[in-house]
């Protein structure tokens, strides 16, 4: 499928999970399905990638930077409670002055089981690439599984290419000093996945406010009802 016109669009109400995005574009997908989606990003255009997982399956995305001056923008929530979730993320630069920011939030539940392959690849003789990966992996549970496996594949020189990883439970500290402020422990839990969420979700939050809000109270009744 092309996409040749700027706008909000969900990877459910496409037929096929081969996209192309036209250059000079700025393009905001969201994707909480089971497609195996494979995105082209075309020259001078812009994607804004916002998934949600969690029911289990081995998800897998493909996103290409193909044309000179794209730009990726990925941010991915992942939620798991009494089933295992394996994720692939990978994004490929093909062309010149094409730039990658990707952050991975992980929320690990009881019983729940996440492995996360975020992948970076920079093929050879390009010029003027930058990506950057984050990985935030976090419990929620005493009982659950998080495996992240952040990976640069560089055949470049002139690249600005960097990942981190980070593994967490949220504390006591963190919600004590909430709770200090008459706030009890689960509305503290509440607002604290909030935040983090909102944060995913802010750059959708100004052009489409609708979409923003929706998104934001869906993901966090999917994990706070749990």
């Amino acid at each position: 499928m092309k996409i040749t016109k700027n706008g909000f669009y969900r990877v459910s109400e496409i037929v096929d999970p081969d996209i192309n995005i036209e250059q000079g574009l700025e393009v905001f997908i969201y994707d909480d399905t089971r497609v195996h989606p494979s995105i082209s990003i075309g020259t001078d255009a812009k994607l804004h990638y916002i998934s949600f997982f969690q029911h289990e399956w081995n998800y897998n995305t493909h996103i290409t930077c193909a044309g000179e001056n794209s730009e990726l923008i990925l941010s991915s929530l992942i939620y798991s409670q009494d089933n295992k979730i394996n994720t692939e993320i990978m994004w490929e630069a093909c062309n010149d002055n094409t730039r990658l920011t990707m952050n991975i939030i992980a929320l690990a539940a009881e019983n729940g089981d996440i492995r996360i392959d975020g992948n970076l690849k920079i093929n050879s003789a390009l010029k003027s690439v930058f990506g950057r990966l984050d990985e935030q992996n976090i419990f929620l549970g005493s009982s659950g599984k998080l495996s992240g496996l952040p990976t640069l594949l560089v055949a470049s020189n002139d690249i600005d290419a960097s990942h981190g990883c980070k593994m967490e439970k949220i504390s006591d500290e963190e919600l004590f000093y909430l709770r200090s402020r008459w706030v009890d422990k689960q509305n503290a839990l509440e607002m604290m996945l909030q935040a983090k969420i909102q944060t995913l979700l802010q750059d959708i939050e100004q052009p489409y406010p609708e979409e923003y809000e929706a998104l934001k109270t869906m993901m966090l009744d999917k994990i706070i009802g749990n």
